[in-house]
């Protein structure tokens, strides 16, 4: 094999790296993915991934189109360390958000894209300095990536290993995590050794560029598979969840008619806190509950309550004041429990007191 061969496939491999790339970044972006609570984090993290994807995209055309290895290696190597460096980032905080299933910090993005981008700079600057000048930047800012890289390794190895833990039980979901972990590494091996085609020998090069060739396509197999894992994850929860809501739906049901048949929203200045907290659940589940099975909210539940008793107490009761009725039922004032009385009942307390005493006369 001769040298103008070598070139020819050389160039090839970085053409076929700059469409494919390309072309599976766009379709994490326009596909339609399973819609679901959780996807959230799981956007987020194929949006990294396809913005990952176009800056190695980005890369391989410039090296492609601008035969950038015969033109200079100081910028053929800048190049590559300030297009892989941030593509890196991406990629390990886009699987590090699918393995916690959290969302992409801005704290995150801050701090992991402030030493990347103060990289790019150094090395644009450093092209106006001397060969001395430039091999120090190279130096300086290929430690700065790669410890970065540890660093955020490290990081989503202990998001990994949590993961597995929680998950020890579910073997399937044990595989799927390290089936998606080898996916991970490899990227980030390619990410590293990437910076280092510039610097070897086109036989050499060659042999990497094969090797970067059949990730895309692995990596882009490895989301689909993730989000029909996904899919199939939330479709065996559902049920389960469905009918874990139905039985806490049942329990604070059995709960409320318990409360209200011992009468405690007799007592005044009841909140939504207090009865929450007498009932052992929370306020917001509570207050949900009551808008969608009874149709009003706490306030006006509590209310009919209290006017129901009240009722009670003044058809029973005929030498009981109506002042004494409201503040035994829990109103604040007689002037509250006469003004809500008037709009259910569309008469006055004494009204309808009378009109009890009238029906009952022969």
């Amino acid at each position: 094999m001769n040298s103008p061969l070598f070139d020819s496939i050389y160039y090839y491999i970085l053409l076929y790296l700059t469409i494919t790339p390309c072309i599976f970044a766009l379709s994490l972006v326009f596909t339609v993915f399973p819609n679901h609570d959780a996807d959230k984090c799981y956007r987020q993290a194929r949006y990294a991934i396809a913005t990952g994807l176009l800056l190695a995209s980005a890369l391989c055309f410039i090296h492609w189109y601008f035969r950038l290895r015969e033109q200079s290696l100081y910028y053929s190597v800048a190049i590559s360390l300030g297009a892989l460096y941030p593509a890196l980032v991406l990629f390990i905080m886009a699987f590090s958000s699918i393995i916690r299933q959290e969302n992409i910090r801005p704290e995150h993005l801050e701090r992991n894209f402030l030493p990347a981008i103060a990289c790019i700079i150094l090395l644009w600057g450093g092209g106006f300095g001397g060969s001395a000048i430039r091999l120090t930047l190279l130096v300086v800012v290929s430690t700065v990536f790669l410890t970065e890289i540890v660093i955020l390794c490290r990081m989503m190895r202990k998001s990994l290993n949590r993961q597995t833990r929680t998950q020890k039980q579910q073997p399937s979901v044990n595989a799927f995590i390290q089936w998606l972990q080898r996916s991970m590494y490899w990227g980030i091996a390619i990410g590293v050794t990437g910076v280092a085609v510039m610097m070897v020998s086109k036989k050499v090069a060659l042999l990497l560029l094969s090797g970067f060739a059949i990730y895309p396509c692995y990596l882009f197999v490895s989301l689909l598979n993730y989000a029909m894992h996904f899919e199939k994850e939330a479709q065996e929860q559902q049920p389960s969840a469905r009918s874990r809501q139905q039985k806490k739906n049942r329990k604070i049901e059995t709960d409320i008619r318990q409360w209200t048949s011992e009468k405690r929203y007799m007592k005044s200045q009841l909140t939504l806190n207090d009865v929450a907290h007498q009932l052992h659940t929370n306020r917001t589940y509570l207050s949900q509950y009551i808008n969608m099975e009874l149709n009003m909210p706490f306030g006006t539940w509590l209310s009919q309550l209290r006017l129901k008793e009240a009722k009670q107490m003044l058809a029973e009761n005929a030498s009981l004041s109506i002042t004494e009725a409201a503040l035994a039922c829990g109103f604040s004032s007689v002037s509250n429990f006469s003004h809500l009385f008037t709009a259910l009942e569309g008469m006055t307390p004494q009204q309808w007191r009378k009109k009890q005493g009238d029906k009952g006369k022969p």
